[in-house]
Protein backbone atom coordinates (compact mmCIF):
# COMPACT_ATOMS: atom_id res chain seq x y z
CA UNK A 1 0.00 0.00 0.00
CA UNK A 2 0.90 3.43 -0.69
CA UNK A 3 1.35 6.32 1.14
CA UNK A 4 -0.66 9.20 -0.38
CA UNK A 5 0.95 12.99 -0.13
CA UNK A 6 0.68 16.05 -2.91
CA UNK A 7 3.54 18.14 -4.03
CA UNK A 8 2.33 21.05 -4.96
CA UNK A 9 4.98 23.41 -7.64
CA UNK A 10 3.89 26.88 -8.19
CA UNK A 11 5.52 30.40 -8.71
CA UNK A 12 3.99 33.80 -7.90
CA UNK A 13 4.58 37.25 -9.27
CA UNK A 14 6.61 39.99 -7.50
CA UNK A 15 4.67 41.21 -5.10
CA UNK A 16 5.47 44.02 -2.07
CA UNK A 17 2.32 43.36 -0.78
CA UNK A 18 2.06 41.49 2.50
CA UNK A 19 0.38 38.94 1.08
CA UNK A 20 1.60 38.83 -2.46
CA UNK A 21 -2.18 39.43 -4.36
CA UNK A 22 -1.32 36.12 -6.58
CA UNK A 23 -2.62 34.12 -3.00
CA UNK A 24 -5.99 35.73 -3.26
CA UNK A 25 -6.43 33.71 -6.54
CA UNK A 26 -4.21 30.74 -6.75
CA UNK A 27 -5.52 29.81 -3.25
CA UNK A 28 -8.92 29.26 -2.87
CA UNK A 29 -8.93 27.28 -6.66
CA UNK A 30 -6.92 24.55 -4.74
CA UNK A 31 -8.57 24.70 -1.12
CA UNK A 32 -5.76 26.13 0.69
CA UNK A 33 -7.47 28.52 2.21
CA UNK A 34 -8.54 28.71 6.06
CA UNK A 35 -8.37 26.28 8.58
CA UNK A 36 -6.58 23.17 6.85
CA UNK A 37 -8.95 21.07 9.00
CA UNK A 38 -11.90 22.24 5.91
CA UNK A 39 -9.92 21.44 3.10
CA UNK A 40 -12.34 18.91 1.10
CA UNK A 41 -9.40 17.80 -1.14
CA UNK A 42 -7.15 16.44 1.81
CA UNK A 43 -9.24 13.94 2.92
CA UNK A 44 -7.24 10.74 1.74
CA UNK A 45 -3.72 12.30 2.22
CA UNK A 46 -1.19 11.99 4.86
CA UNK A 47 1.10 14.57 3.52
CA UNK A 48 1.60 18.04 1.26
CA UNK A 49 4.91 19.24 0.34
CA UNK A 50 4.00 22.80 -1.24
CA UNK A 51 7.11 24.35 -2.45
CA UNK A 52 8.69 27.17 -5.46
CA UNK A 53 9.41 30.50 -6.01
CA UNK A 54 6.57 32.15 -3.86
CA UNK A 55 8.45 35.53 -4.31
CA UNK A 56 7.56 36.62 -0.41
CA UNK A 57 9.85 39.38 0.41
CA UNK A 58 11.39 40.92 3.45
CA UNK A 59 9.46 44.10 4.49
CA UNK A 60 10.26 47.25 5.98
CA UNK A 61 14.07 47.05 5.89
CA UNK A 62 16.21 48.58 3.08
CA UNK A 63 18.61 46.40 1.19
CA UNK A 64 21.94 48.04 2.79
CA UNK A 65 20.32 47.16 5.79
CA UNK A 66 19.36 43.40 5.51
CA UNK A 67 22.97 43.11 3.19
CA UNK A 68 25.13 44.24 6.69
CA UNK A 69 22.79 41.28 9.00
CA UNK A 70 23.42 38.72 6.46
CA UNK A 71 27.40 39.23 6.18
CA UNK A 72 27.23 39.41 9.76
CA UNK A 73 25.74 35.98 9.43
CA UNK A 74 22.45 37.47 11.58
CA UNK A 75 20.12 35.76 9.58
CA UNK A 76 17.70 35.40 12.37
CA UNK A 77 17.00 39.28 13.06
CA UNK A 78 15.59 39.06 9.32
CA UNK A 79 12.84 36.46 10.31
CA UNK A 80 9.89 39.03 11.79
CA UNK A 81 10.63 40.45 8.50
CA UNK A 82 9.84 37.98 6.31
CA UNK A 83 5.91 38.44 4.90
CA UNK A 84 5.03 34.80 4.61
CA UNK A 85 5.71 33.69 8.07
CA UNK A 86 3.81 37.16 8.93
CA UNK A 87 1.20 36.40 6.62
CA UNK A 88 1.08 32.62 8.58
CA UNK A 89 0.83 33.98 11.93
CA UNK A 90 -1.73 36.31 11.10
CA UNK A 91 -3.82 33.20 9.66
CA UNK A 92 -4.07 34.72 5.88
CA UNK A 93 -2.21 31.77 3.75
CA UNK A 94 -1.02 28.29 4.32
CA UNK A 95 -2.62 27.88 7.69
CA UNK A 96 -1.34 24.50 9.32
CA UNK A 97 2.13 24.45 7.05
CA UNK A 98 5.40 24.23 8.98
CA UNK A 99 8.84 25.05 7.28
CA UNK A 100 12.46 24.36 8.67
CA UNK A 101 14.58 26.92 9.79
CA UNK A 102 15.92 29.50 7.43
CA UNK A 103 19.95 29.58 8.23
CA UNK A 104 21.01 30.22 5.09
CA UNK A 105 20.99 33.12 3.02
CA UNK A 106 18.32 34.66 1.17
CA UNK A 107 18.32 33.36 -2.15
CA UNK A 108 17.31 35.92 -4.56
CA UNK A 109 18.24 38.65 -6.33
CA UNK A 110 22.17 37.80 -7.77
CA UNK A 111 23.76 38.71 -10.56
CA UNK A 112 24.15 36.18 -12.81
CA UNK A 113 26.94 34.11 -12.66
CA UNK A 114 28.25 35.32 -9.17
CA UNK A 115 27.46 35.12 -5.25
CA UNK A 116 26.73 38.68 -5.22
CA UNK A 117 23.20 40.35 -4.47
CA UNK A 118 21.26 42.41 -7.26
CA UNK A 119 23.36 45.19 -8.90
CA UNK A 120 21.17 46.35 -11.59
CA UNK A 121 19.17 49.34 -12.05
CA UNK A 122 16.59 47.85 -9.74
CA UNK A 123 18.33 46.96 -6.81
CA UNK A 124 16.41 44.41 -5.74
CA UNK A 125 16.50 43.62 -2.05
CA UNK A 126 17.41 39.95 -0.68
CA UNK A 127 14.91 37.72 0.39
CA UNK A 128 13.77 34.69 0.85
CA UNK A 129 11.43 33.94 -1.94
CA UNK A 130 12.14 30.06 -2.73
CA UNK A 131 10.54 27.80 0.06
CA UNK A 132 9.75 24.38 0.94
CA UNK A 133 6.90 24.07 3.38
CA UNK A 134 4.98 20.86 4.40
CA UNK A 135 1.58 19.91 6.29
CA UNK A 136 0.43 16.60 7.93
CA UNK A 137 -2.56 15.16 8.78
CA UNK A 138 -1.60 12.84 11.24
CA UNK A 139 -4.72 10.56 12.10
CA UNK A 140 -6.00 10.51 8.75
CA UNK A 141 -4.98 6.36 8.45
CA UNK A 142 -6.73 3.86 11.06
CA UNK A 143 -3.39 2.32 12.62
CA UNK A 144 -0.64 4.69 11.53
CA UNK A 145 -0.21 8.10 12.64
CA UNK A 146 1.73 10.15 9.66
CA UNK A 147 4.53 12.30 10.60
CA UNK A 148 7.93 14.08 9.19
CA UNK A 149 11.04 15.11 10.21
CA UNK A 150 13.13 17.84 8.39
CA UNK A 151 16.70 16.73 8.24
CA UNK A 152 17.73 19.29 5.96
CA UNK A 153 17.22 22.65 4.59
CA UNK A 154 19.71 24.42 2.72
CA UNK A 155 20.16 26.77 -0.10
CA UNK A 156 23.08 25.97 -3.00
CA UNK A 157 25.80 29.07 -3.11
CA UNK A 158 27.80 27.32 -6.03
CA UNK A 159 24.83 27.54 -8.56
CA UNK A 160 25.26 30.58 -10.18
CA UNK A 161 23.39 30.26 -13.60
CA UNK A 162 19.69 32.14 -12.44
CA UNK A 163 19.26 34.99 -10.36
CA UNK A 164 17.89 32.76 -7.59
CA UNK A 165 19.64 30.34 -5.43
CA UNK A 166 17.75 26.85 -5.57
CA UNK A 167 16.86 25.35 -2.08
CA UNK A 168 16.60 21.69 -1.13
CA UNK A 169 14.78 20.02 1.85
CA UNK A 170 15.13 15.94 2.95
CA UNK A 171 12.75 14.44 5.03
CA UNK A 172 12.16 11.60 7.33
CA UNK A 173 8.11 10.54 6.88
CA UNK A 174 6.13 7.85 8.30
CA UNK A 175 4.54 5.71 5.58
CA UNK A 176 1.53 3.34 5.59
CA UNK A 177 1.93 -0.28 7.81
CA UNK A 178 1.82 -3.22 5.58
CA UNK A 179 -1.52 -4.45 7.73
CA UNK A 180 -3.53 -2.25 6.18
CA UNK A 181 -5.97 -4.15 3.91
CA UNK A 182 -4.75 -3.90 0.19
CA UNK A 183 -7.75 -4.44 -2.76
CA UNK A 184 -6.14 -6.47 -6.02
CA UNK A 185 -8.48 -6.50 -9.16
CA UNK A 186 -8.83 -8.98 -11.31
CA UNK A 187 -7.61 -8.78 -15.06
CA UNK A 188 -9.36 -6.11 -16.64
CA UNK A 189 -10.43 -6.35 -20.44
CA UNK A 190 -12.03 -4.35 -22.90
CA UNK A 191 -15.52 -3.15 -21.64
CA UNK A 192 -17.91 -1.91 -23.98
CA UNK A 193 -21.03 0.51 -24.51
CA UNK A 194 -24.38 -0.48 -23.83
CA UNK A 195 -23.26 -4.02 -22.70
CA UNK A 196 -23.18 -5.47 -18.41
CA UNK A 197 -19.08 -5.48 -17.88
CA UNK A 198 -18.20 -7.98 -14.99
CA UNK A 199 -15.13 -7.44 -12.93
CA UNK A 200 -13.60 -9.06 -9.47
CA UNK A 201 -11.22 -8.06 -6.85
CA UNK A 202 -10.08 -9.57 -3.61
CA UNK A 203 -9.05 -8.28 -0.32
CA UNK A 204 -5.59 -9.19 0.58
CA UNK A 205 -6.20 -10.14 4.36
CA UNK A 206 -9.42 -12.19 6.46
CA UNK A 207 -9.15 -9.84 9.16
CA UNK A 208 -10.82 -7.10 6.71
CA UNK A 209 -14.43 -6.05 7.49
CA UNK A 210 -16.39 -3.47 5.66
CA UNK A 211 -19.34 -1.54 7.06
CA UNK A 212 -20.99 -1.36 3.85
CA UNK A 213 -19.57 2.24 2.83
CA UNK A 214 -16.77 1.28 0.95
CA UNK A 215 -17.03 1.63 -2.94
CA UNK A 216 -15.24 0.86 -6.28
CA UNK A 217 -15.13 3.92 -8.36
CA UNK A 218 -14.80 4.08 -12.70
CA UNK A 219 -12.32 6.96 -13.34
CA UNK A 220 -10.67 8.15 -16.21
CA UNK A 221 -7.14 6.67 -16.55
CA UNK A 222 -6.00 9.81 -15.80
CA UNK A 223 -7.78 11.09 -12.86
CA UNK A 224 -6.35 13.48 -10.70
CA UNK A 225 -8.97 13.45 -7.14
CA UNK A 226 -11.33 10.93 -5.81
CA UNK A 227 -14.07 13.25 -6.87
CA UNK A 228 -13.58 12.72 -10.47
CA UNK A 229 -15.90 9.58 -10.44
CA UNK A 230 -17.20 8.55 -13.55
CA UNK A 231 -19.50 6.36 -11.65
CA UNK A 232 -19.55 4.20 -8.67
CA UNK A 233 -21.26 1.50 -6.88
CA UNK A 234 -20.96 0.06 -3.79
CA UNK A 235 -18.82 -2.76 -1.72
CA UNK A 236 -20.06 -5.79 -0.28
CA UNK A 237 -20.48 -5.02 3.34
CA UNK A 238 -19.42 -7.89 6.10
CA UNK A 239 -16.18 -9.71 6.69
CA UNK A 240 -17.75 -12.84 4.31
CA UNK A 241 -17.81 -10.96 1.46
CA UNK A 242 -14.29 -9.62 1.12
CA UNK A 243 -12.15 -12.88 1.62
CA UNK A 244 -9.22 -13.83 -0.68
CA UNK A 245 -11.78 -15.74 -2.86
CA UNK A 246 -12.32 -12.73 -4.40
CA UNK A 247 -15.94 -10.68 -4.90
CA UNK A 248 -17.56 -10.74 -8.28
CA UNK A 249 -19.65 -7.41 -9.62
CA UNK A 250 -21.11 -6.09 -12.28
CA UNK A 251 -21.47 -2.40 -13.98
CA UNK A 252 -25.01 -3.06 -15.64
CA UNK A 253 -25.94 -1.37 -18.87
CA UNK A 254 -22.96 0.89 -19.26
CA UNK A 255 -23.44 4.56 -21.33
CA UNK A 256 -19.57 6.07 -20.62
CA UNK A 257 -17.88 7.84 -23.44
CA UNK A 258 -15.17 5.63 -25.36
CA UNK A 259 -11.22 6.14 -23.18
CA UNK A 260 -9.27 4.95 -21.15
CA UNK A 261 -10.14 4.19 -17.25
CA UNK A 262 -9.97 2.17 -14.28
CA UNK A 263 -11.10 1.15 -11.47
CA UNK A 264 -10.69 2.11 -7.31
CA UNK A 265 -11.46 0.64 -4.50
CA UNK A 266 -11.76 3.65 -1.46
CA UNK A 267 -12.59 2.76 2.17
CA UNK A 268 -15.39 4.48 4.24
CA UNK A 269 -12.41 7.23 5.37
CA UNK A 270 -11.71 7.89 1.69
CA UNK A 271 -7.99 5.37 1.74
CA UNK A 272 -7.61 4.29 -1.62
CA UNK A 273 -7.27 0.61 -1.09
CA UNK A 274 -5.97 -0.76 -4.64
CA UNK A 275 -6.30 0.88 -8.17
CA UNK A 276 -7.10 -1.83 -11.02
CA UNK A 277 -4.71 -1.89 -14.76
CA UNK A 278 -6.33 0.56 -16.96
CA UNK A 279 -8.61 -0.22 -19.60
CA UNK A 280 -10.29 0.88 -22.71
CA UNK A 281 -14.28 1.32 -23.09
CA UNK A 282 -15.31 0.56 -26.46
CA UNK A 283 -18.23 2.18 -28.99
CA UNK A 284 -20.88 0.33 -28.56
CA UNK A 285 -21.15 -2.43 -31.19
CA UNK A 286 -23.05 -2.39 -34.01
CA UNK A 287 -24.79 -5.88 -35.15
CA UNK A 288 -26.49 -4.19 -38.29
CA UNK A 289 -23.39 -2.59 -39.56
CA UNK A 290 -21.58 -5.90 -38.80
CA UNK A 291 -24.16 -7.45 -40.65
CA UNK A 292 -23.92 -5.03 -43.64
CA UNK A 293 -20.16 -5.53 -43.71
CA UNK A 294 -20.34 -9.50 -43.62
CA UNK A 295 -22.98 -9.60 -46.44
CA UNK A 296 -20.58 -7.59 -48.61
CA UNK A 297 -18.29 -9.60 -48.21
CA UNK A 298 -19.96 -12.73 -48.92
CA UNK A 299 -20.79 -11.20 -52.19
CA UNK A 300 -17.54 -10.34 -53.11
CA UNK A 301 -16.13 -13.71 -52.37
CA UNK A 302 -18.85 -15.58 -54.70
CA UNK A 303 -17.86 -13.67 -57.76
CA UNK A 304 -14.55 -14.82 -57.26
CA UNK A 305 -13.84 -17.26 -60.07
CA UNK A 306 -11.36 -20.61 -58.47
Amino acid sequence: MTTPFKLLLCTWNVGDTNPPKETADYLPMLGIVGDHREWPAMISIGYVFWMGDLNFRLNELTKDDIIERIEDRNLKSLWQFDQLRNAQDEGLILVGFQEGVLDFPPTYKFDIDTNTYDTSEKQRKPAWTDRILWWVQSDVFEGTTMKTDQILYTSHSEYKKSDHKPVTAQFNIQVLQSSIATVIFGPMLDWHQGEDEVFSYCIQTDTYNSNGWDWIGLYKAKFKDLNDYVSYMWAPAGKAEHTKKGVTLTFESMQFPPDWYCLCYVDNKKNVLGISETFEIRPEFDSSTSSENEGSVQTDHSSDEL
